[in-house]
């Protein structure tokens, strides 16, 4: 998931390195390939760093984990009906309507939505026979 975000925000960096890079009269191949070293750093640190200062949103999709062998692929997805924080209580709803409460255990990895792990579930009513 953070891949998209780590591409879009080296390609804004790489176009202004060569903005800079352009209309700097006295620059020389040297400084282009440090403006782009530049670029490539700060892209790194904020890839690193803006999923804990992000957080999980409302409206983000979310990956339900169980203490099984393989959470991480075998998890329900669902979305975000609030903003939470690790550690933090997180109001959840599937695409069939129901809803479930839960704590969100991690946040989006590199190609995994953030994860959160089930507390209490509200099926609905169900039909008596």
């Amino acid at each position: 998931m953070r891949i998209g975000l780590f591409v879009k925000t080296f390609l804004v960096l790489f176009a202004l390195a060569l903005l800079v890079f352009y209309f700097t009269p006295d620059a020389t191949l040297i400084d282009l390939v440090k403006y782009i070293a530049l670029s490539i750093a700060i892209s790194i640190l904020f890839y690193l760093f803006y999923p804990g200062l992000r957080g999980i949103r409302r409206g983000d999709k979310v990956i339900l984990v169980s203490q099984g062998i393989l959470p991480g692929i075998f998890g329900r997805t669902a979305v975000a009906m609030g903003n939470a924080r690790i550690g933090e209580e997180l109001k959840i709803i599937f695409k069939n309507g129901s809803e479930a409460i839960g704590i969100a255990e991690n946040y989006e990895g590199f190609f995994s939505p953030p994860k959160v792990r089930v507390l209490f579930e509200n099926r609905g009513k169900k039909n008596a026979a």
